[in-house]
C-alpha cells in the first residue's frame, strides 16, 4: 500500500538524520540566511512572539535534542543552536516529536513526544524563561497516562483559565486512533482530574485505514483547538485519506466545551500534508502551519478563514 511505503520512507528519513549528524555539530546561524524552503521540518508548530516581534520554530534534531530556528518574517530564518538537551538521566531516548511552544503565565513551555525501551510513548512538558532555548522539563518522567501510548499533547486553555492537554491515544495500541483532554494543574506540572474521551478517528468519514506490519488501523494525530469568535471550540487533526495520503481534518464543538459534543467535517480540509496548527502573524493574519507529504517535507503556510466554525483555506 501507498501508506506501507510513505511510513517506511519517513522511519528511514529518521533514521538517516541520526547517523549523519552528532551533539556538540550544531551552530548558530548569524543571520537570517536559510529560506523557509530549506529547512526540511516535520510537524512545524510557529509561534509568534510578541516581545520581541520574532517566530520560533522548533523541532527534531535527528539526534534525541531539540533545536530552534527563529524568524522576522517568515521566509528567511536562523538556526539559533539546540533548545533542549536532555540530561543522562531524562526518561525519553526516543521519538523527540511535535514540539508545540506556548507562553502561559509568564513563562514558555514545550510539549514534547518521547518514548524509551522502558516507558511507552508520552508527552512531557519543558520549561523556559525564554523561547528559543534552555529549557528544562518540568518533571523527569510523561505528563500522560504511563500506561497508555500517548502523543502530540497540545495546550487549550478555557474560558474560565483552567489550562488542559489535547492528545492522542496511538491507533498502534487502540487500533481506531483516539482523541482526549485532561485538565492540568495550574503550573503544568500534572494533570488534574480523569481524562475526557473526545472521539475516535472514524469519527471522521474521510479517515481511511492503515496497515503497518500486522497491525491495522486509523491514525489520530496532532490535535490543536482554539475558540472561534462565536464561542464555538474548533479543533484541527491529522490522518490519513483513503488513499493513503496524509491530510488535515477538522471538528467542531458548537457547546463551546471541551468535552463536545463534536462533529466532525465529511471532508477533509487537504491531501498534501498534515500535522497542522493555527497562528496570527505581527500583522493580523492567520495561518496555517503544516508539513508536505512530498519528501523531503517542508513547511507550508496557508491562510486561513473560520466562518461558523468552518476552515477556509484561502491558497
Amino acid at each position: 500500500m501507498k501508506i506501507e511505503k510513505t511510513i517506511v520512507i519517513i522511519c528511514t528519513l529518521a533514521i538517516l538524520a541520526g547517523c549523519c549528524t552528532s551533539r556538540g555539530n550544531i551552530q548558530k546561524e548569524p543571520e537570517y540566511s536559510l529560506d523557509i524552503n530549506d529547512l526540511k521540518v516535520r510537524d512545524p508548530f510557529i509561534f509568534a512572539n510578541i516581545a520581541d516581534s520574532t517566530y520560533y520554530l522548533h523541532a527534531n534534531s535527528g539526534r534525541n535534542s531539540i533545536i530552534c530556528y527563529s524568524s522576522k518574517d517568515l521566509k528567511m530564518w536562523k538556526l539559533c543552536g539546540e533548545s533542549f538537551v536532555p540530561q543522562e538521566d531524562f526518561w525519553g531516548t526516543k521519538d523527540f516529536w511535535a514540539p508545540d511552544l506556548y507562553y502561559y503565565k509568564g513563562h514558555y513551555y514545550m510539549f514534547v513526544t518521547f518514548s524509551s525501551d522502558k516507558q511507552k510513548r508520552g508527552v512531557s512538558i519543558l520549561m523556559s524563561d525564554r523561547p528559543d532555548g534552555d529549557f528544562k522539563p518540568i518533571i523527569n518522567e510523561p505528563v500522560t497516562d504511563k500506561e497508555w501510548m500517548c502523543l502530540d499533547g497540545s495546550l487549550y486553555v478555557d474560558k474560565h483559565g483552567n489550562p488542559w492537554m489535547i492528545y492522542c491515544r496511538e491507533w498502534v495500541e487502540v487500533g481506531d486512533g483516539e482523541i482526549w483532554a485532561q485538565p492540568m494543574l495550574p503550573d503544568l506540572s500534572g494533570m488534574a482530574g480523569q481524562p475526557v474521551f473526545l472521539f475516535k478517528g472514524s469519527a471522521a468519514s474521510w479517515a481511511g485505514l492503515i496497515t503497518s506490519g500486522a497491525r491495522t488501523g486509523i491514525v489520530t494525530n496532532s490535535p490543536f483547538v482554539i475558540t472561534t469568535d462565536d464561542g464555538k471550540l474548533l479543533m484541527i487533526w491529522s490522518s490519513f485519506l483513503k488513499n493513503g495520503e496524509y491530510a488535515i481534518g477538522s471538528a467542531v464543538s458548537s457547546s463551546g466545551n471541551i468535552a463536545g459534543p463534536w462533529e466532525n467535517s465529511e471532508e477533509a480540509l487537504n491531501d498534501d500534508g498534515g500535522h497542522a496548527m493555527f497562528f496570527h502573524t505581527f500583522d493580523g493574519r492567520m495561518l496555517m502551519s503544516y508539513h508536505t507529504n512530498e519528501l523531503p517535507e517542508r513547511i507550508v503556510l496557508r491562510p486561513v478563514h473560520v466562518v461558523d466554525g468552518r476552515v477556509m483555506l484561502l491558497n
